[in-house]
């Protein structure tokens, strides 16, 4: 009897890990990697850890893909920009300065999106 409990409790820890869902990461050209959280109930934020760090993201409208953005950058006085378009992302510097515009703003890396 005790050897079926433990039977059990084995094969439903093992079916619980496979049915949680793993957060997307991002492989990206510089070496480093992005993995993507999308907030439950927040249809319109994102999170995300890149190089050690946390992000929070808000959706900014993009003709194509999906598109965030936050004030909180790399350094302080810069934003990021992630871009994603299927298993491809680009991670941009948001430039905090209203004359320059947004198709102007430099490239960090471009992703890839790992799989397993």
């Amino acid at each position: 009897m005790k050897i079926l409990l433990i039977v059990m409790l084995a094969f439903s820890s093992l079916y619980a890990c496979q049915m949680r869902p793993q957060n997307p990461v991002f492989g990206c050209d510089n070496g480093l990697s992005v993995e993507i959280e999308v907030p439950q109930n927040y249809a319109n934020r994102l999170k995300i850890l890149y190089d050690g760090a946390p992000y929070s993201l808000y959706r900014i409208q993009a003709a194509s893909g999906e598109k965030y953005g936050t004030e909180q950058g790399i350094t302080p006085e810069e934003g990021l920009i992630v871009w994603s378009k299927g298993n491809e992302m680009s991670l941009y510097t948001m430039i905090l300065d209203d004359s320059v515009d947004a198709n102007d703003y430099p490239l960090i890396t471009q992703c890839h999106k790992q799989t397993l």
